[in-house]
């Protein structure tokens, strides 16, 4: 299998944050405790922080990556997704 993350025994950093953002936001240890504190905030409080945070859903990990990736330059998103994989 290869991993286009190393090239030539060296990282391209790109590929790496791409490959670590999608492994994160996807995390179900993760996705547990953003469903458990942000469903218990107030509304007003959960908008709020999707509008300062450009995610259109916080509760949605796929979202998140699109941001995230949007935030890294990637204005279409990248779903987190390594190029060639």
């Amino acid at each position: 299998m290869s991993n286009k993350i190393y090239v030539d025994g060296s990282i391209d950093p790109t590929q790496w944050s791409l490959f670590q953002l999608g492994n994160e936001q996807r995390d179900p240890v993760l996705q547990k405790i953003h469903e458990n504190y942000i469903k218990n905030m107030t509304w007003p409080s959960r908008q709020l922080m999707q509008k300062i945070g450009g995610v259109k859903d916080v509760l949605d990990p796929e979202s998140r990556v699109n941001t995230g990736c949007g935030n890294m330059g990637f204005s279409d998103g990248c779903a987190g997704k390594v190029q060639g994989k």
